[in-house]
């Protein structure tokens, strides 16, 4: 969905970036015999809101559907309903991601707002908001 010429920038980048998470930020690692499999981070959100953004949730190809993902995604929900009750989870998706769309929709995700979204000068895509309520 991007083009390797982003990818390639964001691999450039993408240490420092880990690096530089706020705060209160939390990431989670799926690891299967050794092996890191997954991760999910979560951030704080947008400001005012009280809620929280899932930032990244990544299966491994090799790991996909073997619920790596809806273990991931159901330990970050909890977290998130522990540090914000009553709160949101939320995330954006790119609209072309069907795949994981689907996915955010079998784990209850409800679909919103779509937004466009310029990452360089030459990568522009629409996303498109999934949130959850917390308990």
């Amino acid at each position: 969905m991007l083009s390797d010429e982003y990818l390639a920038e964001v691999d450039r980048r993408h240490g420092r970036q880990w690096l530089m998470m706020p705060a209160g930020s939390i990431t989670l690692v799926a690891v299967e015999n050794g092996i890191v499999v997954g991760f999910a981070c979560v951030v704080g959100g947008e400001p005012g809101l009280g809620d929280r953004l899932l930032d990244n949730l990544h299966v491994h190809p090799t790991a996909r559907c073997a619920g790596v993902g809806g273990v991931l995604l159901a330990r970050v929900r909890a977290l998130a309903a522990a540090a914000c009750p009553g709160g949101r989870l939320y995330l954006w998706v790119f609209e072309a991601n069907e795949r994981g769309r689907r996915f955010y929709r079998r784990e209850g995700g409800v679909e919103a707002e779509t937004r466009v979204e310029v990452l360089a000068p030459a990568t522009v895509v629409l996303e498109r908001r999934i949130w959850w309520q917390l308990p």
